[in-house]
This record gives C-alpha cells, structure tokens and sequence, in this order.
C-alpha cells in the first residue's frame, strides 16, 4: 500500500518550520519531489571569500558535467538567513543541496528535517563534529598538525594560535590538530586568541601582547588574519620571521604576494568542490557511496615562518 508523499511526518515539520519562519513555500515543492528540475541549491557564507569562490569553482564544474545548473545563496554568516535559503532552495524543487554552514550555526536538526523529507544534501568544508548527514569534510586537523610539527622543527617553544571563533568546527579542529603536533614534538608552551572580526584583528592582537610575553611563533586560522598579524608587527618595527614567524592556512593568493610571502597550508578548495558535488551527484542518482577521508593537505614554507 503506497502512502500519499505529502503527508509523511518529515514533511509536516518542514511545513511547520516554513510556517514559523513566515515563508510560503511553493505547494509544489512540498512532499512532491519526484519531478527533477536539473537544479542544485548551493549555499556558503561568503561568496566574495576567496576560498569559497574556488570551492564554487570546482562544485559548479563537477555539476555541469552531468547535466545540473546550479542556485547559489550566500548568507553572510547569519544562521537566520541560513534557515530561510534552505527553505527557499527547497521550494524551487532543488535535485539536492550542498551548504557550508555560518558560523552562528549550531545544530543540524533544522536541516536534517529536510534531508529527511528526501532532499539530497552534502555539508562540505565547515563540518560539525558528529554529524548525521553526508559530509565531505576539510583537513583542518592535519593542516593544523602540520604547521605544529613545522614549527617545532624550527626550535620554536613558544606558540600563539590566532583564530576567529572555537565554535567555528574548521577553527576548533586546527586549533586541536596544532596543539597536538606541538604536545607530540615535546612542546606544551602554547596559548590561543580568538578575534571575530577582521576589522579588530590588529587590535586584539595588540591588547594581548601588552599582557602576555611575545609568542616567538603564530599560527593564524587563515591567511587573512595572518596578513593582518605581519602587518601589524611590522608596525611594531618587530621582525619576521627572525623574531616572530607567521603562519596561515588556506594558501590564498594574498599569501604570496605578501612582505615576507607567508608559510601557509593548501588543501585544494577547488578539489574539495568537486568532491563534494560528486558526493551529492551520488546521491541524487540513487547510488550513494561511502564518504571519503579528507583531502590530503600540503605545507607550504615561505619566507614569514
């Protein structure tokens, strides 16, 4: 005996959750998803972001190779907006989803109700630990590993880690992945500093010197912040790396062209794209696979570190 589509529990909630939300989801979109309409939601914090925008690269490359064409959203970091580009992808009758979540983002259980009502999804780079949906994750703690072990071959003891938030998962796995390299080369001399807001960063880094000993090594979330470091130190008339070395993470273009060009991790965003609309292509074929390990990570040594 066949049950009506659009009357299963999961679909009640994702009405409701319309509901509360104020949004009128298209009737066609709700419960009735056996129709393909070739279209891929794709929604990322920042579209502007460097990194995203090659992660966009490689997802939209992979999907028009079979055929999808894709919606992109961007929430500008806002959970809020986040739960409103779900509903109104969804209500476009997407084949599927890929979504990085904001950083306020802190539970799945929203878009697990979609997921659940049949709407194919893969989380790709910001990954919460101990998810319940298909995820195609970043090498945040081997990057992160890896600059810890760079920076104990080089005879540094003391260690700062400059990131954006703990909640972020790609902050907190780096953030773990560096401490560790560092606990394993013998080294527990580290502390860690967190600045929400690029506009402050040089600002908050210069509060905490003023308190604590200079570190003689930095590790910085991404190269952004860690441009953000030289800068500021330079400022200070303070050397890199023969004082301070300098590390980021995401080798972005920035990194290269900065004085002294910046020690950094490229792990493949372009790549990491691909995999993850291959991830999600699966899916929407009905023939879904296992999830890989994450991308192998390399270190790149430049001049800062």
């Amino acid at each position: 005996m066949s049950k009506i589509v659009g009357q299963t529990d999961n679909t009640r909630m994702v009405k409701e959750a319309a509901e509360r939300m104020g949004y009128i989801p298209n009737s066609n979109a709700i419960g009735l998803r056996t129709k393909q309409s070739s279209l891929v939601g794709v929604i990322v914090p920042d579209i502007g972001d460097d990194f995203f925008a090659l992660m966009l690269s490689g997802i939209e490359k992979a999907l028009e190779e079979h055929g999808y064409s894709t919606l992109i959203v961007q929430t500008n970091e806002n959970s809020d907006k986040e739960k409103k580009a779900i509903l109104s992808l969804y209500s476009h009758k997407v084949d599927g989803l890929l979504i990085s979540y904001a950083k306020d983002t802190n539970t799945e259980t929203f878009l697990k109700e979609f997921y659940e009502d049949g709407l194919p999804t893969v989380v790709f780079d910001r990954v919460p630990k101990n998810s319940e949906l298909p995820v195609e994750p970043s090498p945040n703690f081997a990057g992160g590993k890896m600059i810890g072990k760079h920076f104990a071959d080089r005879g540094y003891k003391s260690m700062l880690y400059y990131g954006v938030s703990p909640v972020i998962p790609n902050d907190a796995l780096r953030t773990v992945g560096f401490i560790n390299g560092l606990v394993e080369a013998g080294l527990d001399d580290y502390d860690c500093l967190y600045c929400q807001s690029m506009d402050y960063a040089q600002q908050v880094l210069s509060d905490y010197l003023k308190n604590n000993e200079r570190p003689r090594a930095i590790f910085c979330y991404n190269d952004h912040i860690a441009a953000e470091v030289l800068r500021y130190l330079k400022s200070e008339q303070i050397k890199v790396p023969e004082e301070v070395a300098i590390a980021g993470f995401d080798n972005r273009y920035l990194g290269d062209v900065t004085d002294p060009q910046l020690t950094t991790i490229d792990h493949f965003p372009r790549e990491q794209g691909r995999r993850a609309a291959e991830l999600l292509i699966a899916q929407m074929k009905d023939t879904p696979r296992a999830i890989e390990e994450p991308i192998e990570p390399i270190l790149i040594v430049r001049e800062s570190s």
